[in-house]
């Protein structure tokens, strides 16, 4: 694991990087770990993804009957080459005190710093709930990986109208995202 020292600035921020294994610009990685999630037809667990730690440390193993809570590793669904493939992420820190995701866009507004852009992913809408999350527009896959698990999914996210105005939203394109920077100082 990675220890990063203090650099003398007080605003600092982590973002997690999903579908890659690198930050990107003046972030430093913290850890490139493994994305997990709940599996895709259960319908208890957690609904968030979670970058797990490549060297877990693990606490007692309780040998009875549990009561327990599943996680699995997460596989992308996105129709290319990189279906069923594993998918990595990475933990980075930034000298700068505030980080937003937003969808629909994969441009930062005037003053902020683009991380990195992607497109808006989750699980599928018949499998369980999962959180939106910006996954980088080059998705990057583990080793291994390349069939079907039955592990947590990623799918890009399509665009379907309901209470949604059209235009400017379109029915069936796929929104990207961007996860922006931005220091407090830089705007005095």
């Amino acid at each position: 694991m990675v220890t990063l020292k203090a650099q003398g600035k007080s605003g600092s921020s982590t973002f997690t990087r999903w579908g890659h294994t690198e930050c990107g610009g003046d972030a430093k990685v913290v850890y490139a770990g493994y994305m997990a999630s709940s599996f895709v037809n259960h319908t208890g667990g957690g609904s968030n993804y979670l970058c797990l730690t490549p060297e877990p440390k693990y606490g007692k193993l309780n040998k009875d009957i549990q009561k327990i809570s599943l996680l699995t590793g997460v596989e992308y669904q996105l129709g290319e080459s990189n279906t069923f493939h594993d998918a990595p992420c990475v933990v980075c820190i930034i000298p700068r005190s505030s980080v937003i995701m937003i969808p629909g866009t994969n441009q930062c507004e005037d003053g902020w710093n683009l991380e990195y852009g992607g497109y808006l992913a989750a699980q599928a809408f018949f499998e369980k709930r999962t959180e939106f999350i910006c996954l980088d527009e080059y998705p990057q896959n583990r080793e291994g990986g390349g069939r079907d698990l039955g592990s947590g999914h990623l799918y890009r996210v399509e665009i379907r109208l309901g209470a949604l105005p059209q235009p400017p939203f379109l029915r069936g394109y796929e929104l990207t995202c961007a996860v922006c920077s931005f220091e407090s100082s830089d705007r005095n």
